[in-house]
């Protein structure tokens, strides 16, 4: 692609999910038109985008229409084959590109890619003492260029996501040196895209890389509402070759990930969310409530952060009675 897609132009998504339907809203609020390949009949991406390719990812015709059409494609998740990536990624831009998904799965790949940074690469799946979860994501773009959200506490509730704070609750040095390794992997990648870094914080203040996703996470929700760009902006605007958006946050955010009934009691009571203050709600078109499913998840904003926190936690007691 010679120069920047004006709005008008296609991006493409890999995937129908809820990131892919995000995305695709992110994209339509710039001006672009948007292609989702998913080979659901009906997934929350494909009800909002332009054109629906229902396709398989392994469909060669399917992914040429996408590759044609579009000037920049995304993969949605880790559920993309690396080959489809590498076929479409010969056609058009495509992020994140197959090399960036092979070194980010690569065990000897990702021990490389924080080498050096001080912050050791997590060496077991098993317990471990942590005090925190944070993440940092990167931007990308084609030119190099880089730019980081602020780093994010993660909260989890048996095992899931259950909510994520913004800014996090750790020291300037524990954030400037999360940050630190999130740019160094970016530079060491060398190509354009979105990177979720997720750390661990044991007692002593010592960091771990627990994970390393080259696409958009759940834990970056809050920078829908909580950020000048979006992390779905971003996406967007790395794939159309536009400059990157600005990753200040406005004020402290909780995004509270709103699950479907473990026990199959069907969805929630929206008016818990729409009923409080200073609480944003985004549902993500499922049509059905599966249990444990996300549906979609409401960003909380306040003054102080221990306020957004409180107003999360009423969210999820009243999502879960």
């Amino acid at each position: 692609m010679t120069g920047a897609l004006q709005p008008g132009g296609w991006l493409g998504m890999l995937g129908g999910g809820a990131p892919a339907r995000l995305f695709t809203s992110a994209a339509q609020r710039l001006g672009y038109r948007v292609a989702v390949l998913d080979a659901a009949e009906r997934s929350p991406a494909a009800s909002l985008a332009d054109r629906h390719v229902r396709a398989h990812f392994g469909d060669e015709s399917a992914c040429a229409e996408l590759a044609t059409l579009c000037a920049g494609v995304a993969a949605e998740g880790g559920n993309v084959p690396v080959q489809t990536l590498r076929w479409i990624g010969e056609r058009c831009r495509v992020i994140p590109g197959a090399a960036v998904v092979s070194a980010t799965r690569d065990a000897a790949q990702r021990e490389a890619l924080v080498r050096g940074c001080a912050v050791p690469l997590r060496q077991t799946d098993g317990p471990m003492e942590l005090e925190r979860e944070i993440c940092v994501i990167a931007a990308r773009d084609a030119a190099g260029n880089i730019a980081c959200y602020p780093v994010a506490e993660i909260v989890r509730r048996d095992g899931r996501l259950a909510y994520t704070i913004a800014p996090a609750r750790v020291s300037r040095d524990i954030a400037s040196r999360a940050t630190d390794v999130a740019r160094t992997v970016a530079e060491r990648l060398g190509q354009p895209g979105l990177l979720t870094i997720g750390f661990g914080v044991l007692p002593k203040g010592e960091l771990v890389v627990s994970e390393i996703a080259p696409w958009a996470c759940e834990c970056g929700h809050y920078t829908i509402d909580a950020c000048e760009a979006s992390q779905y902006e971003q996406q967007a605007r790395i794939l159309s070759g536009q400059p990157l958006g600005a990753t200040s946050q406005i004020g402290p955010t909780v995004a509270v990930n709103l699950a479907a009934d473990a026990r199959g009691a069907g969805a929630p009571d929206w008016n818990a969310v729409l009923g409080r203050t200073g609480a944003k709600l985004h549902l993500y078109g499922e049509t059905e409530a599966r249990p444990g499913c996300s549906l979609g998840h409401c960003t909380v904003l306040a003054g102080h952060i221990e306020t957004a926190i409180e107003s999360a936690r009423t969210i999820l007691r009243a999502m879960t009675q």
